[in-house]
Parts: C-alpha cells; structure tokens; sequence
C-alpha cells in the first residue's frame, strides 16, 4: 500500500478528533513527503464521505477489521480517484475481493438518485464549490488595477463583460461591487503565477473584502484591525487608504498632514511574525524614519512615500487600553467564529449534514464496532465531529467574546465607525451581537452599509449585510456597520444629572413647606394635655373626644428622577 494512503488516514483521523486542521496536519509534518498528494486525497474523501459510508454499509466492508479512514481513503481512491490502488497490502486486497460490488453499489445509488455523474452525488453545499469562482484582489499599495489587467492579458487570459455567473476558461472580469476584485473561473489555479508570487494579486474571497470596502475610512484617520491575522483585511484596509491619498482625493496639500496609521493587534506570536513578513511582500517596507521591523513587541513599516505608517502589536486587541488610542477613529472587527458560512473548507466538511436521502431516515454505519455516523442527524451537527450540545455550547462561547471585542471597540474616544464582520451563519455570532453592542452603547446605532447589496440582516437589521455562498456564489459572510451618532454616554449622564438637579431641589423645598404648615394647625388645635402616659384631647363643641396620637416626625421620600 502507498504510504500517501497512510498518511492520508491518519490525519483524517486527527481532524475527526478534532486534534488539528488540514493546513496545520499539511505543512507542520516534518515525516509528510508528498504534502500535495496528501491533501488532496483528504479533501476528495472529506467530500464523498457520505457517499463513501453508504457503499460501504450496502457491501458490508464497514465490518472489516480495518482502520475506518483508511477505508474510506482506499475506496474513495478505488471509484472516484486514479480507479486503481497503489502498492499492496492487506487492505487492498480486502478491498479488491469486494471491488465489482462496489461498482455496483455505486450504480445503484446513481440511478437511485438520478445522478448522472458522481459529482452529482455530492451534497448542494458541496457541488456550490465547484460553481464558485476564483478571487482576487489587486494590491492596489503596489500597483494599479489596469497594469495588473494588462499583465494577465499578457500571460493569456481575456478580459470579459461582468455577469452574474463564474467566468469560464481563462476568461476573467472586474466585480461590480468590490473595487480592485478580478473575478475568475472556478478552480483557477492562480498560486505559482508571476502576479500572485510578487504580491500585486492577493487570493481573497470576494465576501472577506467586505469589512474593509464597507468601513471605507476617510484617508487622514486613524485605524485598528482588531484581530488582524492572517493579514488580508488588513492589507486591504492600508491598500484603500494608500490608493485614496496617493490619487489625492482629499483635493489637497497633504504634506502638513500627519500620515495616518493601521495598527494590527495579533495575539499568537507566530502569526503575528507571519503578519509582518506577508505585509512586507504586500508592500509595506520595515525601513521607517525612526527605525522599522520588530522591535520589542512591534513592527513598524510604511507605504512608499511614507504614505500610510502601519504597526503591527503581539498581543490582544483586548488589553489595548483605549485612552491610549485618542485618534483612531476606524476600527475592524473580524474576530474568531464557528466558520459556518465557509462552504467546502475541509475543517467543515467534516459537519456537512445535508442528508443522502432526503425522505429516509438515517441508518447506523459501523466500521469495525466504531459509529461513524449512525445516530439520527441533527441540522448542522455531525455525529463524527461532535453533538449537538457541544455545538450549541461553542456557538455561545465564541458569541460571548464577540460581544466582549465588539464592545471594547466601541469604548474607544474617538472612534466613529466600527465594522463587524463573521463568516457565520449563526444569528447568535451575527444580529444577537449586534443587538447587545447597540444597547450597551447608546452612543451608536447602524450605519447601512453596502448599501447596493440585495442580501440583508435579519427583520429590524436590514442595515446589515448578509451573504449566502450558495446564491452569491461566495463564502458566507455577515457584516455590520457602527456609527457613533452622539456625544459619550458619560457626558450624557453628567449633562443629565445637572438639568435634573434643580427641580428635585424645587420639590424637597415645596414638601417640606407643606409639612411644616400642617404641624402648625395640629398644634392650634390641640387643646389641652393629660397625664404623662398619654390621655385624651377636649373635642369642640357638640364633638367627641378621641385620644391624642403620639406626634411622630415628617419624613420626606426623594423621588428618583
């Protein structure tokens, strides 16, 4: 058996676990020889994973005595890879005793389905990757749009009129919602061209440019990326304001201007030493007046002419402490969430539920005593990868410190327009946020943002911008914009306590005038005292007598106001 297959296996089963993801089981494998091969077969298998439990269920092979990844590596190999196994084995050859039935069963499940090819057997969410396109974003820090269009004309692909649907071949177009987006056919292979290696086009899905476009800074401020690694928003936040000042769209002398800075908080160490060599490549060069690079816990560079000055910080954007921040005035806010909304990423894969057979119920697939999927599904949970609860309990846990981010960026003096953006489908990551950071800051409340965007938030959140990959042909994403619309609410408090101070002067002196008054009448009337234990007061004429009350002190209630 080829040593791919093993390999293959075993890290399917590190990502079942949970244990790691695909990128970091890839290239942080010192034994892993042919890292190209490797990944692909997992992300082929992770992609006909149902289909793959279903065939072998139907032959019996999910009894074998066999590592239940590799089985289904070594299937998958068999009838949707090369269709022939590499090397020998024991495992092969259990396989190979059963491979005319395999074929079998996989007919009868085409024809079962109506499917005409296997990919028509893989789920809508699934098969919706193969209909999306390529990405890009032209680095507009070192170059312009129409010399990177010229280059690619160059190298052999043709430009072609925008449209709703994905390019095709080696045409391409320039999107019509994002500026500097180039939109290609899907599976284009950009990674070893000469534009993408140099720095000039920067493989980013169309949604993940969003967040930067949407916040659209003035050119002169100030601004945060919030939790900024890997460095795409970030290079896209400094690109927007280098462009804007380098075009000069302030209309004026920008020389007695201070440059205005992009500081990026990263907390983990390594992607934030990550963070500064993939800016330098974008275009942002260490050598500053003052000394650049790392120094200490910062890195300093700059855009060419000194442009835009750019830090990036190892640590969290949580222990920032605001008051030392007086002039940003922009922030992004692209924090940790679920991923629901990335449709055939591989780490997700592992969640796909979509059911094989819609009308049926689920039936229980064992390979060698293990469940691999056999308890009754639940929308948006995999039995392979965790319950339901966990799920829900994750959810929660990441909402609760987006809320926290969310807020500390709204905290921020001087601060005018926060954008807050998940690739999460989930209500409680995306408008329950939104809802709590607007009611804990009353200061601020929606900005409309893409304003051209059909897909909106949710009832009483249309200002938000909602992105179904399936229907826009891009990763899911969910974006919202906060604009302060009013002084601090501790000025507010303070201006509230002095207009109310008065009148609840007025009142505590008008009651005690009252009191007092009435005590006066109490005491002309009584007449006369009797005994020291108490006795009774001489009623008027024609009156009864009554016993005297013990006097007791006025108390005044201050009313809350």
């Amino acid at each position: 058996m080829a040593k791919a297959y093993d390999q293959a296996s075993r890290m399917l089963d590190k990502m079942i676990e949970g244990k790691a993801g695909i990128k970091s089981l890839t290239y942080n494998d010192p034994a892993l020889k042919n890292r190209r091969q490797a990944y692909a077969l997992v992300c082929e298998t992770l992609k006909y994973k149902q289909v793959l439990e279903h065939i072998l269920q139907s032959t019996g092979l999910h009894k074998a005595k066999v590592r239940p990844t590799l089985l289904l590596v070594l299937t998958y190999e068999l009838l949707f890879g090369r269709g022939k196994i590499q090397g020998g084995g024991k495992v092969k050859r259990i396989i190979m005793a059963k491979a005319s039935k395999l074929r079998e069963a996989l007919t009868r499940l085409k024809i079962r389905l109506g499917a005409q090819s296997s990919q028509d057997l893989l789920p809508e969410s699934v098969r919706a990757v193969d209909r999306m396109p390529r990405y890009c974003r032209v680095n507009l820090i070192i170059t312009t749009v129409e010399a990177v269009v010229k280059k690619l004309e160059d190298s052999g692909f043709e430009e072609v009129e925008a449209s709703e649907s994905a390019p095709e071949g080696k045409s391409f177009f320039r999107d019509r919602q994002v500026p500097g987006v180039l939109v290609f056919a899907p599976r284009t292979d950009l990674h070893d061209h000469l534009l993408v290696v140099s720095g000039a086009l920067v493989l980013q899905d169309k949604s993940s440019c969003f967040p930067a476009h949407a916040l659209s800074p003035s050119p002169t401020w100030d601004c945060i990326d919030a939790c900024a690694a890997p460095g795409n928003k970030t290079s896209h936040l400094i690109a927007i304001i280098h462009s804007r000042l380098a075009n000069n769209e302030l209309a004026q002398d920008c020389s007695s201007i201070p440059a205005p800075t992009v500081t990026a908080f990263e907390r983990d160490a390594g992607r934030a030493k990550l963070l500064g060599r993939r800016l330098e490549k974008m275009g942002v060069c260490p050598n500053v007046k003052g000394g650049g690079g790392w120094k200490g816990k910062e890195w300093r560079g700059a855009t060419d002419g000194g442009r835009v000055l750019v830090c990036v910080r190892k640590g969290s954007f949580l222990d920032a402490k605001p008051q030392d921040y007086p002039n940003v005035r922009a922030i992004v806010v692209d924090p940790t969430c679920s991923g629901s909304g990335m449709v055939g990423r591989v780490d997700h894969l592992l969640r796909e539920t979509e059911p094989l057979f819609p009308a049926s119920s689920t039936s229980s697939t064992t390979y060698n005593g293990k469940n691999m999927g056999g308890k009754k599904r639940k929308r948006g949970v995999n039995p392979t990868s965790e319950s339901s609860k966990e799920v829900v309990s994750k959810v929660e846990s990441i909402a609760a410190f987006q809320k926290k981010i969310v807020s500390h960026a709204l905290s921020f003096p001087s601060v005018q327009i926060v954008a807050y953006s998940t690739c999460s489908i989930h209500n409680e990551e995306n408008e329950e946020v939104v809802r709590f950071a607007l009611k804990d800051n009353p200061d601020f409340r929606l900005k409309r943002a893409l304003p051209a965007w059909k897909r909106r938030g949710a009832e009483g959140m249309e200002s938000c911008v909602r992105v179904d990959p399936i229907q826009d042909l891009t990763t899911g994403f969910f974006v919202a914009l906060f604009e302060r619309h009013r002084t601090s609410r501790t000025a507010v408090n303070k201006t509230s306590v002095t207009k109310t101070s008065q009148p609840l002067n007025h009142v505590v002196s008008r009651r005690n005038q009252m009191s007092s008054s009435m005590s006066a009448k109490r005491e002309v009337g009584d007449a006369k005292k009797l005994g020291a234990g108490g006795g009774t007061v001489c009623a008027p004429s024609g009156g009864r007598g009554r016993k005297r009350r013990k006097k007791r002190p006025v108390r005044v209630k201050l009313m809350k106001f």
